[in-house]
C-alpha cells in the first residue's frame, strides 16, 4: 500500500484524519499551512489525488451539497484502511535514506505515528546518515592523499558538509524528542476535534485550522489562498480537462535550505580515487 501513496496522497489522507471536507477545502489548508513546499496543491493534481485515494478505498464519498452559488462539493470522509495507510507511509519513509521529498513529508506528518517510534525511526536514520557521512569523508582524505585536484571534489565537500549538518540537526531534534520538550499531537491526531494549539476555523470554513504558524518571510496572505467564491473548485474540474492532468511540482518555489536538504539525504558514489 505505501507504495502506491504519493506525499500529495498522504498529506491529504493526513488531512481527513482532522475531519470529514471536501477537496476544494483540502487544498486550501495546504495552501494556508505553506505545505505547497512539499507537495504539489493545483487543483487539478488535488482533484486527481482524491480520485486515486477514492479508488483505492482510502477515502469514501459521503455526499454532495451546494452553499449559495458556489459549484457543487463532495465531502470526504477517511476509511480505516486509509488510516492505516497513513501510519504505514510515514513509518516506512522516516528511516529511509535517498528518498528527501518522501522523507520532507513523512517529517511533516509523523505526528501520526507514537513518540516513541517517532524517536527509534530517527534514531535508525541517524545512524545510517553517520555511516555515510563517516565512509564519505574517508574518501575525501584518501583522495586528497592521492593528490585528486580539489576542483574535482568540490561537489562532494559541499555534500559532505550537508551530512554533517544534518546529522547536528538530528541529534537535536532527538534531544528535544527524548526530553519531551515537543508536544506530541499524536494522541488527538483523528479524535474528531481540532488538534491543541491549533485555532478554531471561521464561520466561512468547515474545516480545521492551520497546523502550524507559517514562515515571517512567507508570501502576505492571499497571494496564493484560493478565492472560496471561485468555480475553479475541486468538484467542478472535469477529469479530462488540463488542469486535471496539471501534477507539476513546485520545484522552483523550494527554498535553497530545501535543495540543500534533498542533497544531504541522497546517498553518495564512491569518491574518485
Amino acid at each position: 500500500m505505501t507504495a502506491r501513496l504519493t506525499p500529495l496522497g498522504v498529506m491529504l489522507l493526513a488531512l481527513l484524519r482532522e475531519g470529514d471536507m471536501h477537496p476544494y477545502e483540502m487544498r486550501r489548508l495546504l495552501l494556508e499551512r505553506h505545505d505547497d513546499r512539499l507537495v504539489p496543491t493545483t487543483t487539478g493534481a488535488v482533484y486527481n489525488a482524491v480520485s486515486r485515494l477514492e479508488a483505492e478505498h482510502l477515502v469514501v464519498e459521503l455526499g454532495v451539497d451546494r452553499d449559495g452559488r458556489r459549484p457543487e462539493r463532495t465531502t470526504y470522509r477517511l476509511t480505516e484502511a486509509g488510516t492505516e495507510a497513513v501510519t504505514a507511509w510515514v513509518r516506512h519513509n522516516l528511516d529511509t535514506i535517498g528518498r528527501p521529498a518522501e522523507f520532507r513529508v513523512a517529517l511533516a506528518e509523523s505526528h501520526n505515528l507514537p513518540l516513541e517510534e517517532v524517536i527509534a525511526l530517527l534514531t535508525r536514520r541517524r545512524a545510517t546518515l553517520a555511516t555515510l557521512a563517516a565512509e564519505q569523508r574517508a574518501g575525501l582524505d584518501k583522495a586528497g592523499t592521492r593528490g585528486v585536484p580539489a576542483l574535482f571534489l568540490l561537489e562532494i565537500e559541499r555534500d559532505q558538509h550537508l551530512l554533517e549538518a544534518d546529522l547536528t540537526w538530528l541529534d537535536g531534534l532527538l534531544d528535544r524528542l527524548r526530553g519531551h520538550e515537543i508536544d506530541w499531537l499524536h494522541a488527538v491526531v483523528g479524535s474528531g476535534r481540532a488538534v491543541a494549539g491549533r485555532a478554531q476555523p471561521d464561520s466561512a470554513h468547515h474545516g480545521p485550522a492551520p497546523r502550524h504558524t507559517a514562515h515571517p518571510d512567507s508570501a502576505p496572505s492571499g497571494s496564493s489562498r484560493p478565492d472560496s467564491s471561485h468555480p475553479d473548485s475541486m468538484d467542478s474540474v472535469p477529469a479530462d480537462s488540463p488542469a486535471a492532468d496539471d501534477t507539476t511540482h513546485i520545484d522552483t518555489a523550494r527554498s535553497d535550505a530545501a535543495r540543500q536538504d534533498d542533497a544531504s539525504n541522497t546517498p553518495r558514489e564512491s569518491v574518485p580515487e
